[in-house]
Parts: structure tokens; C-alpha cells; sequence
């Protein structure tokens, strides 16, 4: 019988918010996240116009999508992207996507899990057509 394998993982919305609180880099990687699950047109204009409860709502569209894109466009190190003034605006803003980010966090890790799962699978199934031959 195969040995189950536990996944460890999963951040909970008072995580992220806590995280959000601290770091100025991930301030900036939210902004981008959130930008990046705007449909195209939405994030070209710097609008919300699906309903579909992920990206940024109407009310910070314009605003959010304006900083995410100085923050892809910058040179700057990671967690200097925005000005002393925007960050806490920023901060404030994406806190209110806390649980949003956590399932979009929760996501990413459970397809690098699937796909490691998949590779390792591969592996086997490798190896043992190598061990088959020999």
C-alpha cells in the first residue's frame, strides 16, 4: 500500500494580513498578484468591469493597477518599488485582500505540490523502465 504523503502548507488571512503589516515587499508582490488576476482588459484599463471577485474591486482599480505597474516597470530593489507616501496607502489597500491573496497563495502551493507529485511519478515510472532494460 502506498504511503500517504502530508502536505504542509496553507496560509490563513490573518497570516497574510500579519504579513502584509511587516513587509514592504510583500506589499508590492500583492499588488502584483492582484493586478495579475484582473482579466486583460481590466488591467490595460485600470478598471474592474467582471464581477468575478478576484483582482482589485471598482473603487481601487485605477489606483492599484497604477501602482502594480510601477512596480513591474521599476528598477529598484524588491521592497523599494513604491514611494514613502504610496506604501502605507498601498498597505492599507491590499490588507482589505487578505483573504483573497491567502487563497491565491493557497492555489500556487497546491499546483507546485501537484506538479512535484507529477515529477516525481515520472521519475518512478522512469526508473523503473531504466531497471526494466538492465
Amino acid at each position: 500500500m502506498a504511503k500517504r504523503i502530508k502536505v504542509v502548507g496553507g496560509w490563513t488571512e490573518q497570516q497574510v494580513k500579519a504579513l502584509l503589516l511587516k513587509s514592504d515587499l510583500h506589499v508590492e508582490r500583492a499588488l502584483v498578484a492582484l493586478l495579475g488576476a484582473q482579466t486583460a482588459s481590466e488591467a490595460a484599463s485600470g478598471t474592474t468591469s467582471v464581477d468575478n471577485g478576484v483582482g482589485f474591486s471598482g473603487a481601487h482599480a485605477e489606483f492599484g493597477t497604477s501602482l502594480a505597474k510601477q512596480i513591474n516597470k521599476s528598477t529598484r530593489p524588491e521592497g523599494q518599488r513604491l514611494s514613502p507616501k504610496q506604501l502605507p496607502h498601498a498597505r492599507k489597500m491590499v490588507v482589505k485582500y487578505r483573504k483573497q491573496l491567502a487563497r491565491q497563495a493557497n492555489m500556487r502551493f497546491a499546483v507546485a505540490v501537484a506538479e512535484g507529485l507529477a515529477g516525481l511519478v515520472a521519475f518512478a515510472a522512469t526508473a523503473a523502465d531504466v531497471a526494466k532494460a538492465a
